[in-house]
Order: C-alpha cells, then sequence, then structure tokens
C-alpha cells in the first residue's frame, strides 16, 4: 500500500512529484504545468481513503474473534504489530493527503520515519512467530507459515531512494 501510495503521488502528474503537489504553479509565479490532471490527484485521495477503510476493516474483524486462553497473548503480540502497522501507514498516508499545502514538511516527515518500524513492528512481529511456533510444537503440529517482521530493513526503509530523490 505505501508503495502504490507513493508510486502515486510521484508520478501521478506527467512531470512527477512537484507537479501533483503544486498543481497552480501559476499561483506561485512558476511556470504552468499542462501536465497536470486534476483526477489524478482526485484518484490518489480516493486511495488513500479506501485504504483507512481497509485497515478500519482489518483491525475490526481482528478483534471480533475470541483466542482460546492460552493463544491470547500471541493475540495481544500479533494485534501490536498489526495496530503498528496500521498507525504507520495511516501517518504516511496523512502526510501523503497533506503534501498539496506543504510538499517540503511531508517529505521531511516521510524521511523521519525510516527505519522507526523496527522496535514498533518487528519485536512483536517476531514475537507471535515464535509463540505460535511454541503451540505448535506443543500440539505436534507443523507451522506452515511465519510471521514476517518488517521486510526490506523497515516499512520507511525501503522508501529511502525514492524519498531522496523527492526531496532534492
Amino acid at each position: 500500500q505505501l508503495g502504490q501510495l507513493v508510486g502515486q503521488l510521484a508520478g501521478a502528474v506527467g512531470g512527477g512529484y512537484g507537479d501533483l503537489t503544486d498543481p497552480f504553479p501559476e499561483d506561485s509565479g512558476k511556470q504552468t504545468n499542462k501536465n497536470y490532471d486534476p483526477g489524478k490527484r482526485d484518484k490518489l485521495e480516493g486511495d488513500t481513503k479506501d485504504i483507512r477503510k481497509t485497515w478500519k476493516d482489518l483491525d475490526a474483524f481482528f478483534n471480533s474473534k475470541q483466542p482460546p486462553a492460552e493463544c491470547v497473548p500471541i493475540k495481544n503480540a500479533y494485534e501490536q504489530c498489526l495496530g503498528e502497522t496500521g498507525s504507520m501507514v495511516l501517518d504516511v498516508q496523512k502526510q501523503l493527503e497533506n503534501s498539496h499545502d506543504d510538499p517540503q514538511g511531508a517529505i521531511n516527515s516521510l524521511i523521519s520515519m525510516m527505519g522507526t518500524s523496527q522496535g514498533k513492528i518487528d519485536v512483536a512481529a517476531n514475537e507471535s512467530d515464535q509463540l505460535v511456533y511454541r503451540i505448535c510444537r506443543k500440539y505436534d503440529t507443523f507451522k506452515w507459515f511465519k510471521i514476517s517482521s518488517d521486510i526490506g530493513g523497515g516499512l520507511m526503509g525501503g522508501m529511502g531512494g525514492l524519498l531522496g530523490g523527492l526531496g532534492g
């Protein structure tokens, strides 16, 4: 979802990030962007609303299930992982939504988020995975999946090249 949103933000308009965040450059004394398409900006805003709803629905579904008592520690650890991931995605989404008013502020906020998911997400994901492994072992069941920590050096880590390119 993050890659989708940032990709749309960076290239939704022919000229790139600056064109999307400043669709009416004539108001700021810049040359008019002839490639600007307001429909693409509207699509980005619609996509961010869809993502917000998806995360709310996922959280509601997850919390609608009551685990057996011995699985409550797994639920608690994974709930932290899921909640922190959703929170970070929504924080990024908020910056993307606000990028029109303050593009440099949005970039700075996104850059400051880079590498912060490890303590918030990875620890809880790894704990969840270990707890599931122990339950599976206890019941002599093969654990056929892995609860992965944040892949690529952190939720925001993989965006470093893209964000660096947006910032200058």
